[in-house]
């Protein structure tokens, strides 16, 4: 695309100085592409040098550069006698520029709201368009404002003018023309209106509350407006009461859109927050939920328990939809207490964080097992202590014994039962025969008993 480029140079010639300016047609490499002679005193020079705010940075001098047009062409320079502006030069494109693309954004209106200003604004793509007015209509042909407060369910009407900033730019609606809001499901007409602007008229549905709900997980939990076939979806089965709305926050969190977020895990729960509670986290909640996650649970355990929550059914009553809950299928995300269990081993036995899989393997185990207390046991002693994983760090018999202390005892380890341990261990006592004793010790028991497993 060239940017025409206007640089209106006061030609100079000793100390006397010439009847005209230059006007030099640059694209965007500077380079010259024509230029033309304006008279000085002529409307034109007059209606530039009026309307300075129409162009950025415009001063006047030898070096005077004034942004104007944008073309995907060159630009021409032509007589108009029959502007109503000046007679003399009028700057054209020349090849009409068609506006394919008005992208405007409204913020969307809800049931029970005024209709006020509507918020209507351009992109930053298409940032020559502005809306000179904008109203509600009742009705598209309507000729008095609506200012009554918007129905759910109801159709109204968005009246938008729009004009090109560029005043000299000359342009074509054709057949390509098409407008959208970006904020909703809207239809529109569009037609040239006089002094090259254009008329957009939008026909804006407002949401019931089923709707609302569904585009309020699209706009926080995806940051964007939703797709017509997917909004139609999430809305359809929850009218139908085929899904909850829990069923619909896991399709939602769980999609890969939402994954590819990148969020921490503390993003994750503020988003929690801010979605199923309609509110910020409160710190200890916020940090119980972080502790959690770093016990193993997955993201699901804890969206669960938010689906489950008072304030999140509050949320569903409020917008008249069945509350629900989510499965869970993972076995770590069965019971906590052992889930907590397995991943304490992970960091004490082999001094790391768990891997999911594994956490779910020793989970499933434990679970399955009928009596969960002699698998734990197993788990923690054969299970971590016999890994290849433990083995090659190849510990030496003191370390191995500080591990043993911190895994089993949840302590450091006290002197002399440490020196009395490490004694029988030069005398001839092997690894399990010391392992076992830590891992039946009334201390350990205790231990598992904290967690559940008794």
């Amino acid at each position: 695309m060239i940017l025409a480029v206007i640089c209106l140079l006061l030609q100079m010639s000793g100390i006397h100085a010439e009847t005209k300016y230059t006007l030099h047609i640059l694209d965007t490499n500077d380079v010259e592409v024509t230029s033309y002679s304006i008279e000085k005193g002529s409307s034109l020079e007059k209606y530039l040098q009026a309307h300075p705010s129409e162009y950025a940075n415009m001063t006047w001098g030898d070096t005077s550069r004034i942004p104007l047009l944008y073309s995907n062409a060159a630009c021409t320079v032509r007589y108009d006698p029959n502007s109503a502006v000046t007679k003399d030069l009028i700057l054209y494109v020349s090849t009409v520029w068609s506006i394919n693309d008005i992208n405007l954004r409204l913020i969307w209106p809800k049931a029970g709201q005024s209709a006020g200003n509507p918020g209507l604004y351009p992109s930053e793509h298409h940032a020559a368009y502005y809306p000179s007015s904008y109203r509600w209509l009742k009705t598209a042909d309507a000729k008095v404002p609506y200012t009554g407060v918007f129905q759910q369910g109801a159709t109204y009407y968005l009246e938008a003018y729009l004009y090109p900033v560029e005043q000299y730019g000359f342009y074509t609606f054709g057949n390509t023309l098409k407008a959208y809001i970006n904020g909703g499901q809207a239809s529109y007409t569009a037609e040239p209106f006089p002094s090259n602007g254009i008329r957009i008229v939008y026909a804006v549905k407002i949401d019931d509350p089923v709707q609302a709900f569904v585009r309020r997980l699209y706009n926080m939990c995806l940051f964007r407006e939703p797709e017509p076939a997917g909004f139609q979806s999430w809305s359809g089965k929850l009218k139908n009461k085929t899904i909850t709305a829990a069923q619909t926050v896991y399709g939602f969190f769980n999609s890969s859109e939402f994954l590819n977020n990148g969020f921490s895990e503390r993003d994750f729960v503020e988003t929690c927050y801010e979605v199923l509670m309609n509110r910020a986290y409160d710190l200890p909640g916020l940090n119980d939920w972080l502790d959690a996650l770093d016990n193993g649970v997955s993201r699901n355990f804890v969206l669960r328990g938010f689906v489950g929550s008072n304030e999140f059914k509050a949320l569903c009553a409020k917008y008249g939809i069945a509350q629900g809950t989510i499965t869970l299928t993972e076995p770590r995300d069965q019971n906590y207490g052992i889930t907590s269990f397995v991943a304490r081993c992970y960091k004490k036995a082999l001094g790391r964080s768990f891997d999911v899989p594994g956490l779910n393997t020793w989970c499933k185990k434990i679970l399955a097992a009928s009596s969960k207390k002699a698998e734990a046991i197993k788990t923690a002693s054969d299970g971590f202590f016999h890994s290849a994983e433990f083995k090659n760090h190849n510990y030496s018999n003191s370390e191995y014994l500080k591990r043993l202390y911190r895994t089993f005892l949840n302590r450091e380890p006290d002197q002399e039962g440490f020196a009395d341990w490490l004694k029988h261990m030069q005398n001839g006592m092997s690894r399990d025969q010391v392992l076992y004793g830590f891992a039946y010790s009334p201390e350990f028991t205790k231990l598992m008993a904290s967690y559940g497993i008794k």
